[in-house]
């Protein structure tokens, strides 16, 4: 999703994304992808703050 949409993907990052299996965490990044910016977003965890 994220390179769809032409978001930079680092290799840490991909890593992480692959190796992850638990559905809800995937579930809530494939959510978070189609808005984020970059892949700080994803892994931001719920109620922190965002910068604005």
């Amino acid at each position: 999703m994220l390179e769809a949409r032409a978001v930079p993907v680092s290799e840490a990052a991909r890593e992480r994304i692959a190796s992850c299996t638990d559905p809800d965490t995937l579930n809530r990044w494939l959510d978070l992808a189609v808005t984020a910016a970059d892949t700080e977003e994803l892994f931001r965890e719920d109620g922190e703050e965002r910068e604005v």
